[in-house]
């Protein structure tokens, strides 16, 4: 199991350590997941990162997102984490 922290904000990306300022638009989950899901979350990340690079339609890089949270919910070391990322994939 690896530890990470996955920041959701404007984009979504994850972060080894916890960041310092508080901004109120940026949430930060603490996830403990296995490698293999860390190397999965990390490739639909990538391409993520190139569908808002090329300029590609919000909708592409909407889904993108909804799979990485999807993926990611079920190792939210919080409940309160885990319902909200539930919730944040249903409604995207």
């Amino acid at each position: 199991m690896i530890k990470k922290y996955l920041v959701v904000g404007r984009q979504i990306f994850i972060s080894s350590k916890k960041q310092e300022g508080k901004d109120e638009k940026i949430r930060e989950l603490e996830i403990l997941m296995p490698i293999e899901t860390f190397w999965k979350i990390e490739k639909m990340l990538k391409e993520a990162d190139y569908l808002i690079a090329t300029g590609n339609e919000k909708v592409s890089v909407q889904e993108t997102y909804k799979k990485i949270i999807t993926a990611v919910a079920p190792y939210a070391v919080s409940e309160k984490d885990r319902v909200w990322l539930y919730d944040k994939a249903k409604s995207k």
